[in-house]
């Protein structure tokens, strides 16, 4: 909320998520999407939220994070393992 699309009014945000199943398990897929935001810049420094991708992808059950910067705002997907079924 302070830097995003969500510190401004106009502000919008829109998480979506499925799990999926492939031959090598389940995994959890996540879209955020930002729009009607500030301009977006290029980051000079990391914050939580790539900071937090970077854990999720060097973790014991590494997940893959993508993110892109527009104009329009941030698009971050993520796609994370899940543990096999009981």
């Amino acid at each position: 909320m302070r830097y995003g699309a969500l510190s401004t009014p106009d502000g919008k945000l829109e998480v979506t998520w499925r799990m999926t199943i492939e031959a090598s398990g389940r995994r959890l897929e996540v879209d955020w999407v930002e729009s009607g935001g500030p301009a977006m810049r290029k980051p000079t420094h990391k914050g939580f939220g790539t900071r937090l991708l970077d854990i999720v992808a060097a973790g014991p059950n590494p997940g893959e994070g993508e993110n892109g910067l527009s104009p329009e705002g941030l698009h971050l997907t993520l796609s994370v393992p899940l543990p096999a079924e009981a």
